[in-house]
């Protein structure tokens, strides 16, 4: 640990881990990658397989819990691969956030920008394969020679998704193959490219009937939102008026984390005296409320958006659901106990109170970064997509640390994909003794380093 409580190891997660022995740690945090191809083959490629988790499993001393963040569309799989690996399912928890953008599109609107060029685009896939099988240049051969993965069979291609490469990418392909194309396949990829993302005639035969206001880019954390003027129009086809506000997406509002569990040896309460580890500390995560006792930690959280939509819809909300009298005798429960006159004591706001609540902010992205350069198009320092709040990370980190040793023996936590160290630093904070981060992107780890080391990070902060 080169006398720091934190280590951040570059490269990938299963190597790095082979190289580890086993039982090495307490608890393990982190937001694995996960994607999803709407038309490919792959569509569950980035979802970490189960020989992965296997090695996370392995350094994990037995009762060690473990939260893994997730993805909507893909978690069902890595939860599986998680469970297949040896980890035993405890728990899902939800992280609801009302902030950001749906990224449906408008199906009718989609209709309109149609233009059918594959019929064309065919004429360059179709002779790109036969010089390719003719010189016996493979598409790993092409894919290497563009430093691309899976590229090269969209160019290749005589079925489904067939792409001309760029502008800038044909002479590169025309050297590796060697040879030059008829002058109808050059002029025909030339006007291709020209017009790549130029919508279909109907696009523009829709008529304009108004303006409004759209905000874009707070969808995505690391851009700054902008505000401009976009029209309303209409159909330009009975097919797409009919298709009209029919849209392909719902808006994303909420992320899964799922809490496994290495089981133990023995009973519970033999395996936390043998390994130090077994429980979640529930008391040190319990939420405060005013002129109440703390509440129980839930599986939901909230931003302050999602909550703030919550309790205009709920309401103040005394300590009792109904905001009745308590039955003689009550000592309370989920809405609060009694006073001296048995009604509902003085624990009063809306329904967000019963959970922790958290988003993050621009400063806290970019906090610690003051040495790197923003962006040209006025974004944040810290591009990574997925950023999760530290409140959050804290609060979880906090949950799964274990008492201290009686030997003295440090606690020590594994962040497998450690991104920009939103899960390291909440980790720190909750107490952590010794943090190990595990990012395959090396820039990710620029940032999390500097996060980490320039941020002010305040260890067992509150």
């Amino acid at each position: 640990m080169s006398g720091r409580p934190w280590e951040i190891v570059v490269g990938d997660v299963r190597r790095v881990l082979r190289d580890m022995p086993a039982v090495s740690f307490d608890a393990a945090f982190a937001d694995p990658p996960y994607g999803i191809s709407m038309g490919g083959a792959r569509w569950d490629y980035d979802v970490p397989s189960v020989n992965v988790f296997v090695e996370v499993l392995r350094v994990l001393k037995p009762g060690a819990y473990s939260f893994f963040f997730g993805g909507t569309r893909t978690f069902h799989r890595m939860a599986v691969n998680i469970e297949d690996a040896g980890f035993f399912p405890v728990d899902l928890c939800l992280w609801l956030y009302g902030s950001g953008l749906g990224k449906s599109v408008d199906v009718g609107k989609m209709i309109d920008r149609m233009k059918d060029t594959r019929e064309e685009v065919l004429q360059i896939t179709r002779w790109i394969r036969e010089v390719s099988r003719r010189k016996r240049i493979s598409n790993a051969d092409i894919n290497e020679h563009f430093d691309m993965v899976g590229m090269a069979g969209h160019w290749t291609t005589l079925k489904s998704q067939p792409l001309v490469p760029t502008a800038e990418q044909w002479p590169r392909l025309l050297k590796l193959l060697g040879e030059e194309p008829s002058p109808e396949i050059k002029a025909l990829a030339d006007k291709i490219n020209r017009e790549k993302g130029r919508p279909g005639d109907a696009w523009f035969a829709r008529e304009k009937i108004g303006e409004e206001e759209r905000v874009s880019g707070s969808y995505a954390p690391s851009k700054r939102a902008t505000t401009r003027m976009r029209d309303i129009t209409l159909a330009a086809q009975p097919e797409s008026a009919r298709w009209s506000g029919y849209g392909n997406l719902l808006k994303p509002a909420w992320e899964p984390i799922g809490l496994f569990l290495k089981m133990h040896e023995g009973s519970i309460a033999e395996n936390v005296i043998k390994h130090g580890v077994g429980g979640l500390d529930v008391d040190a995560c319990r939420i405060p409320v005013d002129k109440g006792k703390p509440r129980f930690p839930a599986n939901v959280a909230f931003d302050e958006e999602a909550g703030a939509m919550l309790d205009q819809q709920s309401g103040n909300r005394r300590g009792m659901s109904g905001g009745g009298k308590h039955r003689v005798g009550y000592r309370g429960g989920m809405f609060g106990a009694i006073d001296s006159t048995t009604t509902a004591r003085g624990d009063q706001g809306g329904a967000s109170r019963f959970f922790y609540s958290t988003k993050v902010s621009r400063e806290e992205r970019d906090r610690g970064l003051d040495d790197f350069e923003a962006p040209e198009d006025g974004g944040a320092k810290n591009g990574h997509l997925s950023l999760k709040p530290i409140d959050l990370c804290r609060c979880y980190a906090r949950m799964l640390l274990p008492p201290p040793r009686a030997d003295g023996k440090p606690r020590r936590i594994l962040v497998p994909w450690s991104g920009t160290s939103s899960e390291m630093i909440g980790a720190l904070q909750a107490g952590w003794d010794e943090v190990v981060g595990i990012e395959l992107v090396p820039k990710h780890a620029e940032w999390a380093r500097a996060r980490i080391a320039k941020g002010q990070i305040i260890r067992h902060a509150k």
